[in-house]
């Protein structure tokens, strides 16, 4: 996703929000049922997945059910953990990452394409987006190890 469609989703990206994120899309939101079926209409007939072998593949640190979701070019995943206990379909963890060929591979069609171009959070935040955009966003909140900049929130 580009800056230019940031913008279009009226996020105002000069404000440090120290806020969590709590939705995708400006649908998909946290703890909040009706969101899912906004997002995916179908996520009634959805089976989540609770198997360890998925686990490195995501780096998932937790061993709670999932959904996995596809952007529409097959680029970005966004897994939706569910915590048991909680109302069906009312996720409470997001984790966004790119998608390989090899990975689309090994889950071998356990997901959910979606129509999205991109993945992206209320706050503005999406894959690929530069350091100095993220600091605008959220500060210095983050955590850099070489190449990557992540930002765990929960």
């Amino acid at each position: 996703m580009s800056l230019a469609n940031v913008s279009q989703a009226n996020i105002p990206l000069t404000q440090k929000n120290h806020s969590p994120d709590t939705t995708i899309n400006n649908l998909l939101a946290l703890s909040n049922e009706n969101s899912a079926k906004n997002f995916y209409p179908l996520i009634d007939s959805v089976s989540l997945i609770n198997e360890d072998s998925f686990n490195y593949m995501f780096d998932i640190l937790d061993n709670h059910p999932f959904v996995i979701f596809v952007n529409s070019k097959q680029t970005e995943y966004l897994i939706a953990f569910f915590h048991e206990g909680c109302t069906l379909n009312s996720f409470n963890e997001f984790q966004i990452g790119y998608l390989t060929k090899d990975i689309i591979k090994k889950i071998n069609s356990r997901y959910i394409k979606t129509q999205y171009n991109s993945f992206y959070t209320n706050s503005g935040l999406h894959l690929g987006i530069s350091q100095k955009t993220l600091q605008k966003i959220k500060g210095n909140h983050y955590k850099k190890e070489e190449n990557t900049i992540s930002l765990y929130i929960k």
